[in-house]
């Protein structure tokens, strides 16, 4: 398992990653995640999980652009390419919009210079959300444990979606009769690659299929 463990305690994970409070590893670009405050990684791990995330930054990321005339200087919590359109969107999560103003109208410039738009999401936003929050937690954990395993489930989970058309998590265990968190895994890379769409409002999430699984 990649998130703590190889970093000798707490002073390893701060000499590693300093300024860091909120570190883990991604297995969908295999690199480690981090952000200084639990609610950035929060945001994070929702957009990650937005089936419209082509790729998506790890860390408060710097941004550039000039603005008649002038070199503006704004730092996204992250910034995603939408698998869809190719834009980039910059993100900002933030505790209130009130209490980081400043931060967001000059993020909103130096957006409008790129032609990006900005998304602020907001504690209570990622909060209000928390259950889902933990479902996506759950996928992105037995993914960094089971990175690179169990590959040819893939080409079974399709099998199943193409036999039986929408199913949930059960469905999907019973017939597959392997470790549970092996296929959460493999459903989670799937899912973060366009393959198939998770809908995660419930424990017993629902698989669903997407026109380009495995073709």
């Amino acid at each position: 398992m990649k998130d703590f463990t190889g970093w000798g305690g707490r002073t390893g994970r701060y000499a590693e990653f300093p300024g860091a409070v909120s570190r883990c590893y991604d297995p969908v670009s295999q690199q480690h995640v981090q952000f200084a405050y639990a609610y950035e990684y929060e945001a994070w791990l929702h957009v990650r999980f937005d089936p419209d995330t082509a790729s998506i930054t790890l860390k408060a990321t710097p941004i550039v652009a000039e603005v008649g005339g002038r070199i503006f200087k704004a730092v996204a919590t992250f910034v995603v390419t939408s698998r869809c359109t190719g834009a980039r969107r910059l993100h900002l999560a933030c505790k209130t919009e009130e209490r980081s103003r400043a931060r967001i109208n000059t993020l909103k410039r130096v957006g409008r210079a790129l032609d990006s738009q900005v998304v602020v999401t907001t504690l209570a936003q990622v909060r209000s959300k928390v259950d889902v929050f933990w479902r996506m937690e759950m996928l992105r954990q037995a993914g960094t444990i089971h990175e690179d395993e169990g590959l040819e489930l893939d080409v079974r989970i399709a099998a199943v979606l193409d036999a039986r058309g929408d199913t949930d998590r059960g469905h999907l265990m019973r017939a597959l009769g392997v470790s549970p968190q092996l296929v959460d895994a493999r459903l989670a890379w799937m899912h973060c690659h366009g393959l198939l769409r998770l809908d995660l409002s419930q424990d017993n999430y629902r698989v669903l299929r997407t026109q380009e699984v495995l073709q």
